[in-house]
């Protein structure tokens, strides 16, 4: 590579770009568009002369946009915000990625290529481009007024999520020789527990690293400490068989959930200059002599694609209970395809899992998709009526009543009593059985890497173990919590109201040793390639069986530490309900032996004016604060952030022991 060619290259492209961004700003386009654009003329088979030398380093530098594009998404992303877009925009999301995805499949069989390319096809079609529709919210009043915009705004954000797991599956099927419904499994599962273990340990040490950064006042440590978290996380993914733009997404969201969503102004310079790299290199290998030579594939293409597209939205938006005219407007406004699409493409190209020109259709139907939404949506917002005068009227009167059925529906009181007991606990199980198989997947590939278990065998087996010793027994302690709770829920009390687990033990017993086995088999299963087999895995089991009953306090301690931090960097202005599951927890720990006590904080209170977080009462005492009754409400659940203060009357529980350190903690 010359460096003088580079600089002359990398000039036109960011001059061309600059150009290209305020042309089509100045006519309300989206910057994508310009971009392409520009690619287009600058490219070899637009331009009269070679305007860019060197091709292949603007490639390498579209690479490094990828990466930046996808970090500028992930900082975009939290999981608060997944959260609050709630289950009809997941729900709605799902279905029309299925749709899409199944669609393209059907259409691979019908003209004889192989699925795997039709399931391509599907996923490129399916995700829409945040950055084109966020950008068309904005650009009409009406549309961000509309009623559909929140469930839109939380479909995009659902959809990233579907594009990233695409992404990561189709970038790891080359690993296998034929791709397969288990194999894609067994993808997700490994990077649902890479992405997991990624944002655990994160959350536990990048929160001090900027706190640290912070209090330094150096502008240049944050930057690089921001950037060096992309990079490295990109490289882990690449490591272990994944895309590197997924690490760039899990670093941008590692960044984001640790509370440096402010950081994203640390980012966003290096995101603006290669991510417009990125879009005017995928311009350049625009060849416009392809569509012309085959403009009747290319306009079936994009004419189907823009039809299918607004039927698939408006089923997703119809079968979540919007209704027929907001969700035929809500379709067009989601109709652009965009950065995901060709991001999936490259992946497809780089991994050889198409043999056509996949890229050049992806930025095809971008270009016919965006100008659709871009003609329509005017229209579709001014004559409601005439949206609505699409839908035949039986077909009207039939969507109608589901609708409405869809906004009786309501979960039952008892129903949503067990719902809210069980659901954090059943989150953290999630995320136990994350971890747990990310640090077993990756003792794994390291046992693989450096022959450890030739030297000394049993040694990375027994490693993992001991590491993953507190997350397995507060998997044990939540899965039996969660089976407490559902036996409180299902089964009524006895005549004198005595409650299940005391009217019948024998079942409560029963049920509590099932679960124990069934955590026991996944727990065997997930770390049975570690074992080396023969005495040598026997020794092992035994050692680390002996050491788990001698330092389960410890282990139990040590994991109410690593909640507490998790908790705190999480901490959400609204605690979630979690008094139950947190008292049943101490009952499966404890058995009998549990109190419940009550203690009002005086003027010179220890705890008073310092908040739970500070306190460290989970894991300085072993006692759980279940509430706080402050005057004439209370605060059930607090989180870590929430200060104590005089006059407070805080709720514990746990054994005596636990409860009377947690007094002495608390009180004057």
């Amino acid at each position: 590579m010359n460096a003088v060619s580079f600089l002359r290259d990398l000039t036109v492209v960011l001059l061309a770009a600059a150009a290209a961004l305020l042309v089509f700003r100045r006519f309300k386009q989206p910057p994508v568009l310009g971009y392409l654009t520009a690619g287009l003329l600058l490219g070899p088979h637009m331009a009269p002369s070679a305007l860019v030398g060197d091709v292949a380093t603007l490639e390498a530098l579209a690479e490094v946009g990828v990466v930046f594009l996808l970090f500028a998404l992930g900082l975009e992303f939290n999981l608060g915000r997944l959260g609050r877009a709630g289950f009809r925009a997941v729900f709605c999301a799902l279905v029309e990625a299925g749709l899409l995805l199944g669609a393209g499949t059907a259409a691979a069989r019908l003209v004889g290529r192989p699925p795997i390319e039709g399931l391509l096809f599907g996923g490129v079609v399916a995700l829409s481009s945040t950055a084109i529709v966020a950008r068309a919210l904005m650009d009409s009043e009406r549309a961000r007024r509309a009623p559909w915009a929140e469930l839109v705004v939380g479909t995009l954000i659902a959809e990233d999520v579907v594009a990233v797991v695409l992404i990561a599956v189709f970038s790891s099927l080359g690993r296998f020789g034929e791709a397969s419904w288990g194999s894609a499994l067994d993808v997700v599962v490994r990077f649902a527990a890479l992405a997991t273990l990624v944002l655990a340990v994160g959350l536990l040490l990048l929160p001090r690293l900027l706190a640290m950064v912070e209090r330094s006042g150096v502008k240049e440590v944050r930057t690089l400490l921001v950037i060096g978290t992309c990079f490295g996380v990109s490289f882990l993914t690449h490591a272990l068989g994944f895309s590197s733009a997924l690490g760039a997404f899990l670093a941008g969201a590692l960044v984001s959930e640790s509370g440096g969503r402010r950081l994203h102004e640390t980012a966003e310079p290096f995101k603006d200059v290669f991510g417009a790299v990125f879009f005017v290199a995928v311009g350049m290998m625009i060849d416009p002599g392809w569509a012309l030579a085959h403009w009747e594939l290319a306009f079936a293409l994009a004419f189907g694609t823009v039809a299918v597209r607004l039927a698939v939205n408006s089923a997703g938006l119809l079968a979540a209970g919007v209704a027929r005219t907001e969700a035929a407007q809500a379709a067009v406004i989601k109709l652009p395809i965009g950065e995901f699409s060709f991001i999936l493409a490259q992946v497809a190209q780089h991994e050889g899992l198409v043999s056509g020109p996949l890229y050049q259709v992806s930025v095809l139907l971008c270009l016919a998709t965006t100008a659709a939404s871009s003609a329509l949506l005017a229209p579709a917002l001014d004559r409601p009526a005439a949206v609505e005068g699409l839908f035949p009227r039986p077909l009207a009167r039939v969507l109608d009543d589901y609708a409405a059925a869809v906004g009786r529906l309501t979960m039952p009181r008892r129903v949503r009593v067990v719902v809210d007991l069980t659901r954090p606990s059943l989150i953290q199980i999630f995320i136990n059985v994350m971890v747990l198989t990310g640090l077993f997947l990756g003792a794994g590939w390291l046992k693989g890497r450096w022959g450890v278990d030739e030297r000394l065998p049993g040694a990375a087996w027994g490693a993992t173990a001991l590491l993953t010793l507190p997350f397995l027994l507060a998997l044990w302690r939540k899965a039996q919590a969660v089976a407490l709770i559902l036996l409180e829920a299902l089964i009524p009390p006895d005549e004198e109201g005595r409650p299940p687990a005391e009217a019948r033990p024998r079942l409560t017993r029963f049920l509590l040793g099932l679960v124990t086995a069934a955590v026991a088999w996944w727990y065997v299963s997930v770390s049975l390639p570690l074992l080396p087999g023969g005495r040598a895995s026997l020794a092992a089991v035994a050692l680390i069986a002996s050491v788990g009953v001698l330092l389960w306090r410890a282990a139990n301690k040590l994991y109410a530490r690593i909640q507490a931090n998790l908790r705190e960097t999480l901490a959400r202005s609204k605690a979630e309900p979690e008094t139950g599951p947190a008292l049943v927890s101490h009952l499966v720990e404890e058995g009998a032996d549990v109190r419940v006590m009550s203690l009002r904080l005086g003027p010179g209170a220890k705890g008073a004016g310092r908040s739970i977080a500070e306190l460290d009462l989970r894991a300085a005492t072993g006692a759980t604060l279940l509430q706080i009754n402050r005057g004439t409400g209370h605060i059930p659940a607090p989180s870590p952030q929430t200060r104590l203060e005089a006059g407070d009357e805080v709720m514990l529980v746990g054994t005596q022991e636990q409860v009377e350190a947690a007094r002495g903690l608390l009180a004057d």
